[in-house]
């Protein structure tokens, strides 16, 4: 149907919409299928015979209002089912995670799900660290905002305990830092620049284009006290 505007206005407007509609049904559907995903990983610990609790403060009020930054002690593999299953009922953050991980992962199932989802993979190492958090920076400003992700979780460690322990020792003791034994150092890069993209701003004179009074992120730190305590505990 032609209206007094022409077919070219019309077909323009037409287009547009076409565009954002299927924009956002892409973002919906990845968002779901990420979630199912997650829940059948965290299944794998319910057939093995685990039951995961959950104890300490209400974090209601984080899942559901706000935009939060977690960070969770990477102890071993079992760290990501766990966390996976206790994501399950955290509402729409449920669905809105964005994760960090090692580039390695970016072809395996999870990988594959999670480049759709808008995960974002990190190439460590020294030679590549200062243009890692640009483009981390640019990840989150494009991705985070757009596709409006709740909260974004990491493993400050950057690795696996066990191959982090002994070095991060070394550092602590020439760097005047307690004598960690269950837990290794945190890596600030990623956090700081997390923090610096979405976090909330601190001068005013920033020039900002995106409105943030409704966007400030949450530090929850995965700690005695601070955030309800994840554990792996067997079946009866």
């Amino acid at each position: 149907m032609v209206g007094r505007e022409g077919p070219i206005p019309n077909n323009v407007v037409s287009l547009t919409g076409y565009c954002i509609l299927r924009h956002l049904l892409w973002i919906h559907v990845a968002c779901d299928v990420g979630k199912d995903y997650m829940s059948f990983i965290a299944y794998w610990g319910y057939t093995a015979g685990y039951d995961v609790y959950e104890y300490g403060d209400d974090v209601t009020t984080y899942y559901r209002d706000e935009r939060v930054l977690m960070m969770c002690n990477h102890q071993s593999t079992a760290d990501v089912p766990t966390l996976m299953t206790v994501l399950q009922n955290k509402g729409v953050a449920s669905r809105k995670t964005l994760w960090l991980m090692d580039v390695m992962f970016r072809w395996t199932p999870f990988g594959i799900i999670g480049n759709n989802h808008g995960d974002y993979f990190i190439q460590q190492g020294k030679a590549t660290r200062d243009k890692e958090l640009i483009r981390l920076k640019k990840h989150l400003h494009d991705v985070f905002w757009d596709r409006d992700r709740r909260w974004v979780i990491l493993f400050p460690e950057g690795g696996f305990y066990y191959k982090r322990v002994e070095s991060s020792q070394s550092y602590g003791k020439k760097n005047g830092f307690p004598h960690l034994l269950y837990t290794t150092l945190p890596r600030m890069g990623a956090v700081k620049a997390i923090l610096e993209e979405v976090g909330p701003r601190v001068s005013q004179d920033d020039d900002e284009p995106r409105e943030r009074s409704n966007s400030k992120l949450k530090l929850l730190k995965d700690t005695v006290g601070a955030i309800r305590e994840k554990k792996y505990v067997k079946g009866g």
